[in-house]
């Protein structure tokens, strides 16, 4: 049976960041792999929005991704609202500002994962059958690793 290309795709995306975080753990990356980072994570969001349309296993767990690592890209803008308020001398917005929107982020998207765990949202999606725990882990590890080489520019 032929493998669906979307599913290519994704499983190819994965490879290339998996052999990218090796080269960035020996300190040898490039730029076009910090820009294949962003392709994989805008390829994983619109795949996402495709399998929560389709109601498939791969959409929840492209879904269940985007939202933790957003909690983690949004949780790292909070940190270093300060850094960059003073790097850019931004005077025109209080800081506040960025603390609420950031902070609003955070609250939103983890609502939204919260969603994607009730009963009947995983029967939807056929993963009824997944340890949450489990779940969780594989998803904070995957995000953190992601999340590590996108952010490893230095």
């Amino acid at each position: 049976m032929p493998s669906c290309p979307l599913r290519l795709l994704l499983e190819t995306a994965l490879r290339r960041l998996v052999e990218g975080l090796f080269r960035f753990l020996r300190g040898k990356r490039s730029q076009a792999e910090v820009f294949s980072t962003i392709v994989l994570l805008s390829v994983i969001a619109f795949a996402s929005g495709i399998g929560m349309w389709l109601g498939t296993r791969w959409g929840w767990w492209c879904a269940t991704f985007y939202y933790v690592y957003s909690i983690a890209r949004y949780g790292n803008a909070l940190l270093l609202v300060d850094g960059f308020a003073e790097a850019l001398e931004d005077d025109s917005r209080e800081l506040e500002s960025y603390y609420f929107k950031f902070g609003a982020l955070i609250v939103f998207h983890f609502l939204l994962l919260l969603y994607f765990f009730k009963p009947n949202v995983v029967e939807y999606f056929g993963v009824s059958d997944i340890h949450k725990g489990k779940a969780v882990g594989l998803l904070v590890a995957v995000t953190a690793s992601v999340f590590a080489i996108s952010t490893g520019i230095t």
